[in-house]
Formats: structure tokens, C-alpha cells, sequence
């Protein structure tokens, strides 16, 4: 007891005392000393080229974007267990000693004599147990538990495949910016060369003032899109060491393998058919499907339909436990007993009953909550159409994206091909005295963009087909959509092209 004014007073320290600048100090060196060494020693262990494979697995077990959405799914499970409980037995033990300073005694007035009413000390134990026999509201709520724990579980799923695509894009992006890096030095190693030589020139009075200081401006700006280009880069670094709770600003991280991103055309394909049975396709398969397929297979297919018809199935479970109410509730109670009085006998003694509660009259709260139940219900059936709705038009946009993608490439590829004749033709000539090198350095330039142009249009496709697959509902290819047991069927083999 004396120990309870010093905890008062330590519990009123704590709850009136703001963390103060040397809280802050310690947060912050606590965080910039920490996932510093964190980040080195991490790839220290991972000292090779980051895949697109590797980050999407370091992503899931590292990253704290799902944390919210896991814990939300593990509290809907223990809420689930929890409302099964109500149909367990329920056993309770109790014991108890009671006593007076005196024996009590009564007065029999006739007889002009005195009765020990009890003993002085009196102990009572029990055993009891009730076992639920019909618990209708119970019975409903467990279920809606089980409903929600199954709908907490598709939305983090569902959040793990859209991590995938962030990842997807943000390595996308990294994986670009260092390609535009090397396209930028080149150019900026070109125009230095040419300023060397414009500058010879003009010191021999071979060249104007005038072209001498158009070099050397060329120069400076290709000077400064190099540095853009790198500072762009690391920003794009940083964005996935970011996602990956790694430290955003660490040099340790070593290069992107950008051609990982490529392994998405060896992912499996399959389509819905009318009665949901799922159907293999191979790649070109994929590809020559009619749009009419994908928006199917998006329907059957996509976490957001199903957890639309589970909030169906939860609000109408909801409206049928309201009106549980008006049900009886009936339970079974028995036990064992002892109670040491002398003057009861037996001590020990069998109990039971037999118990039901009914709600006769419960004002009209039980018929707003009905009521506010198959409302909610509507509600579901209506955001369920939009959501479908919404649906609809994100795939035929991801659908036309990556058939752009696709024709982007192609281009690209084109454009990459004509610069490598007209670089070869340049250089031939020059070699031949009859082209100037600051045409040649031109056409390198110009060469070596079209060459990243053509890999940023291979990457961007690939990112494309990774966004389609999320939007029809195929993901990673780790697990193909499945009829009958929910939205996703584990290690099902599928052929690919």
C-alpha cells in the first residue's frame, strides 16, 4: 500500500509529459543509424544485380504497406474463433467461506428455548456447467464472423497482388532511369569530343568564335541532362528501396538486372469459361483472345467480385440475426455442489436445470436493426454492380495499353534499327573524309537514344502485360483462379507457350 502514491505519481509523469526534442533526437538517430546498417548488412548478403523476382519476394516478407491489412485479416480470424466459443460448454467453478464473529442463534419463544440457526464457518463450493441447446443469434453471429475473417483474408490478398504491381512499376521505372543515365554520358562524351575538336580548329583559325561556343553550350547541356538523368535515377532507387523498408538513401544497393522484368512472358495464361472452369492458354493464345474473354475471366476471376459477394452473404446474415432476436434461447445447466454446513445433509449434491430466455418486447430496436440490415444489404448488391462497372472499363483500359505497348515496341525497334544504318552509313563516310565529325557525333547520339528507346518500350511492355494480368485476375502466376472454392486454386499445373 505504500508503494500506491509513488506509482500514482510516476503514472501522472508519464501521462502529462510530452515526448520532448531528446525523444525526437533519439527516434530519428535510432532510424538513420538503424536501417542504414540494416541496408548494408542486407546487401552485403545480396551483393548481386536486383531482379524484378527478388524485390516482388523481399516486398511481401519486408515491406509495411500490408501490415494493416494482415493484421485486420488475423484479428477477423481470432474474432471468429471467439464467436465459436459461444457454442462450447461454458464451465464455472466457485468457492467460497464465509463466517460471523459470533454463533447465531434463534429464539423459540414458546418453549422459552435458543437454536443454532448455522455454523459459524460455512464453506460452499461448485461445479456448474451449461451447455448452449439452441442459440439461433449465436449460431448467426459466428457466421458472420466467419464471413468477415473470410472477406479480411481476400482484401489483404488482394493488397499482396497490387503490391505486386507497384513493385512491378517502381522497378520498371529504376530500371529505365539507369538505362537513360548511360544514353545521357554517351551523348555528353560525344559533345566533348567535338568540343576538343572545334576548339583545335578555331585555335588553327579553321573555325568561327561562334561555333566553337555552340559546342561548348551543346556540351554543358548535355552535361546537365546527365546529371538530371542520375539524380532521376536514384530517385527511382530510392522509391523502391523505400517500398522494400530498406534505407531509400543508401549507395549500397547494387544495380537493377532491368531484363527480369522480361520473365513475365513465361507467366501462365488460362481464360473463365461460361461455367467457370478454368482454361489453359498459351501465350499467343492469350494474346489473339477477343476482349469479350478477358472481361469474363475479370468478372469470375478477381478478388473484388468475390469479397462483393461475401459482403452480400454477410449483410444477409446480419439481417436474419436481427431478427433472431425474437427466437428463445435455451441452455442445459448442471454441476456438482458441496456445502459444509451441519446443518444441510448431504454435503454434496447433484444440480440441473433447464433455462430459455425469450425477448417478448424489445421496444423497436430489433426492427431497426433489421431494417438497417437489409439496407445495408441493398447497399452491397449496389456497390457490387459499380464494382463490376468500375471493373469493366479498367480492363479494356489495361487491354488497349498493352496492345499501344505492344505497337510502341515495335516502333521502337524500328526506330532503333534505321539509327544503327544511318550511324554505319555516317561512319563509313566520315572514314572516307566525307562527312564531318560533328555529323557522326550526331548520329552516335541519336543512335544511342534510339537504342534506349528501344529497351524503355521493351520494359514498358512487359509492365503492361504485368498490369493486364492484375486487372483480368491472374496475377504472378503463382496460383491460377479456380471455381467452386474460392478465387484461388493452389499449384495447378498450366502449360505455357
Amino acid at each position: 500500500m505504500r508503494m500506491a502514491p509513488f506509482a500514482l505519481l510516476a503514472l501522472s509523469g508519464l501521462t502529462a509529459c510530452a515526448p520532448g526534442l531528446g525523444e525526437r533526437l533519439g527516434s530519428a538517430r535510432a532510424y538513420a543509424d538503424g536501417k542504414a546498417a540494416e541496408t548494408e548488412a542486407f546487401f552485403r548478403e545480396h551483393d548481386g544485380p536486383l531482379t524484378l523476382s527478388e524485390c516482388r519476394g523481399w516486398a511481401h516478407g519486408r515491406t509495411l504497406k500490408l501490415t494493416q491489412a494482415r493484421l485486420d485479416a488475423h484479428l477477423a480470424e481470432i474474432q471468429g474463433t471467439a464467436a465459436f466459443s459461444a457454442f462450447l460448454p461454458q464451465v464455472e467453478l466457485t468457492y467460497g467461506r464465509s463466517g460471523t464473529d459470533s454463533t447465531l442463534r434463534t429464539k423459540v419463544a414458546s418453549l422459552g428455548l435458543t437454536m443454532q440457526m448455522q455454523d459459524r464457518w460455512v464453506t460452499e463450493s461448485a461445479l456448474t456447467i451449461s451447455q448452449p441447446v439452441f442459440a439461433p443469434n449465436a449460431w448467426l453471429l459466428w457466421l458472420a464472423a466467419r464471413r468477415g475473417a473470410e472477406l479480411q483474408a481476400l482484401t489483404a490478398a488482394r493488397n499482396e497482388e497490387m503490391l505486386d504491381v507497384q513493385v512491378a512499376t517502381l522497378f520498371y521505372q529504376a530500371a529505365v532511369a539507369g538505362r537513360t543515365v548511360a544514353a545521357y554520358e554517351a551523348q555528353a562524351e560525344a559533345s566533348a569530343e567535338l568540343l576538343r575538336q572545334v576548339g583545335a580548329l578555331a585555335g588553327e583559325g579553321m573555325a568561327l568564335r561562334g561555333e566553337e561556343a555552340r559546342a561548348r553550350a551543346f556540351h554543358a547541356s548535355d552535361r546537365y541532362n546527365a546529371r538530371v538523368a542520375r539524380d532521376n535515377a536514384f530517385a527511382a532507387k530510392a522509391n523502391l528501396l523505400d517500398l522494400l523498408n530498406l534505407h531509400p538513401l543508401s549507395g549500397a544497393a547494387p544495380a537493377l538486372d532491368g531484363d527480369s522484368l522480361l520473365q513475365v512472358r513465361a507467366l501462365p495464361w488460362g481464360v473463365m469459361g461460361a461455367d467457370g472452369a478454368w482454361a489453359p492458354r498459351s501465350r499467343a493464345e492469350a494474346l489473339a483472345a477477343p476482349l469479350e474473354e478477358w472481361l469474363w475471366t475479370a468478372l469470375v476471376a478477381r478478388k473484388e467480385m468475390w469479397a462483393g459477394d461475401l459482403a452480400i452473404s454477410l449483410r444477409k446474415v446480419e439481417a436474419l440475426a436481427a431478427l433472431a432476436h425474437f427466437l428463445p434461447t435455451l441452455s442445459l445447466n448442471g454441476g456438482v455442489a458441496y456445502n459444509g454446513s451441519d446443518f444441510l445433509a448431504p454435503h454434496n449434491y447433484l444440480t440441473g436445470a433447464v433455462g430459455g430466455v425469450m425477448s417478448v418486447f424489445d421496444g423497436l430496436r430489433s426492427i431497426a436493426d433489421y431494417q438497417s440490415a437489409r439496407a445495408r444489404e441493398e447497399a452491397a448488391y449496389a456497390l457490387r454492380e459499380d464494382a463490376a462497372a468500375t471493373l469493366m472499363v479498367s480492363v479494356w483500359q489495361a487491354w488497349v495499353n498493352w496492345r499501344q505497348a505492344r505497337d510502341l515496341k515495335a516502333v521502337a525497334a524500328a526506330a532503333r534499327e534505321a539509327a544503327e544504318i544511318d550511324y554505319a552509313e555516317t561512319r563509313a563516310r566520315y572514314e572516307n573524309d566525307q562527312e564531318t565529325l560533328s555529323e557522326l557525333l550526331d548520329k552516335f547520339s541519336a543512335l544511342e537514344q534510339a537504342r534506349i528507346d528501344a529497351i524503355a518500350s521493351e520494359y514498358a511492355d512487359a509492365l503492361a502485360e504485368y498490369v493486364f494480368r492484375d486487372t483480368v485476375g491472374l496475377g504472378w502466376g503463382d496460383a491460377v483462379p479456380a471455381s467452386g472454392n474460392g478465387p484461388l486454386l493452389k499449384d495447378l499445373e498450366v502449360p505455357n507457350e
